[in-house]
């Protein structure tokens, strides 16, 4: 089917700088036959594995990454499992039904999530206590009423905040008006997928280190080729490797990958904290598409991350991050002039995988060949509940979840490269457009 080659890149920056250190699982070093494969081990290939195990207890489960785990994009994001989206806009007559679906996908994989994590009271690693969708100028200001009105009128909790409100909480006068949506939670996302690595059935058997290179229909299924030399051959896969897809042959020209970075403070001093409003930890996302997400984390770090280029599907280079990091501290320093002599501590890229009308991807794309992807920015929760209704699907189910999931609009093609690059280039400078105070 495919053949890729391509150097996956394995540091130790984004969310697991924060981590204790963690001794990685080995490479697989062995042919293997079993009857499910799972090729990725971000929150859709650790939800699906776990599925899977748990209906099938029987069957051995193998689990692959390319990398160590947290090193891909599941620990590269800012850490919001979204319970509501924003869906940009008035919530009209015929999008409602849209519009309950993928709240319904939201709600299904944050309850998923937590099950799976069992998070203690008051964690370090998991607060559900909700987000901010926070408005800094006049187009995002009417964002917000769209966005409360949908709220109302799907009867799901909020709270509106003026500025007054937010300063009090947040200690910035940098936002007009806006939203607290009390339904998900804010995460540290390397330690929440040890945390559920540490607590996969045990019938999931997971390799780190283990590229697969090559994917083949066999004689008895499919036969997957492995950078350490080995093969694999399994009846069914599962692929949950997101905008890295098309280098194994699937979805190419559906999917493209964009670059985003952000920066952390050091931690704060308890003077410089009591400058923060009446808030411990909080999250803040933009009503604009383009606009910045702002996070005050329970180790007292401010996060700002708001910088997204077009980098052919690759993290960027040291230099190139050092050359976003004055736009971090900045945007920074807008929001927050009180934190003048607070330095930033440590910076990091990752990417997401989008598609050109930004829709998701699931189902079945080969024989015996599954998967999810295409989150948006929103894969935490997202790709928690197609991974499970993937593993379902699998296994002939044909519930709510599922339905739910089947149901993204097809993507529309995507040009190859070089004209892939300028379109790109120009897809996001449409979603920057008028973005103003939010970034």
């Amino acid at each position: 089917m495919a053949h890729t080659t391509k150097t996956f890149s394995d540091d130790l920056t984004g969310w697991r700088y924060l981590t204790q250190p963690r001794r990685s699982r080995p490479a697989l070093r062995e042919n293997k036959s079993v009857k499910f494969v799972v090729v990725g081990a971000g929150f859709t290939g650790l939800s699906a594995a776990r599925e899977l195990a748990a209906m099938c207890p029987d069957d051995e489960v193998l689990l692959l990454d390319a990398r160590t785990l947290s090193a891909g994009a599941s620990g590269r994001n800012a850490g919001f499992a979204v319970g509501v989206s924003q869906f940009g806009g008035p919530v009209t007559e015929e999008r409602v039904a849209e519009c309950k679906r993928i709240n319904r996908l939201n709600h299904e994989g944050l309850a998923l999530l937590r099950a799976a994590a069992s998070p203690e009271s008051n964690s370090d690693w998991w607060q559900e206590s909700g987000y901010h969708y926070l408005a800094a100028d006049t187009p995002s200001a009417r964002e917000s009423e769209h966005f409360i009105n949908s709220l109302r009128n799907f009867r799901l909790p909020y709270r509106a905040l003026n500025r007054s409100d937010i300063e009090r909480e947040l200690g910035t006068s940098h936002y007009d008006c806006g939203v607290h949506v009390p339904l998900g939670a804010l995460v540290q996302p390397a330690d929440l997928l040890y945390r559920l690595v540490d607590r996969l059935p045990e019938n999931v058997r997971f390799f780190e280190n283990t590229p697969v290179e090559q994917i083949q229909q066999g004689a008895l299924g499919i036969d997957l080729m492995l950078s350490t030399g080995h093969t694999v051959q399994t009846q069914q896969l599962v692929l949950a490797c997101n905008y890295e897809m098309p280098g194994l042959g699937f979805l190419r020209n559906r999917i493209v990958a964009t670059t985003l970075s952000g920066s952390f403070t050091r931690p704060l001093t308890d003077e410089e904290m009591a400058s923060m409003g009446t808030c411990p930890s909080w999250g803040v996302l933009g009503l604009h598409g383009g606009g910045a997400t702002v996070r005050l984390s329970k180790d007292r770090r401010l996060m700002l991350r708001n910088c997204v280029s077009y980098n052919g599907g690759q993290l960027l280079t040291p230099k190139q991050l050092q050359q976003q990091v004055p736009k971090h501290r900045e945007r920074m320093l807008k929001r927050f002039p009180q934190l003048e002599s607070v330095p930033i501590e440590h910076s990091w890229s990752g990417c997401e995988g989008v598609s050109r009308n930004m829709t998701s991807f699931f189902g079945q794309y080969a024989p015996n060949v599954f998967a999810a992807a295409g989150y948006n920015g929103s894969g935490l929760s997202r790709g928690t509940a197609l991974g499970t209704a993937l593993a379902r699907l699998m296994l002939g189910g044909d519930d709510q979840l599922i339905k739910d999931a089947s149901g993204f609009a097809e993507a529309k093609w995507l040009p190859p490269r070089p004209l892939l690059d300028l379109g790109a280039a120009w897809s996001l400078r449409q979603r920057f457009a008028g973005v103003g105070e939010d970034i």
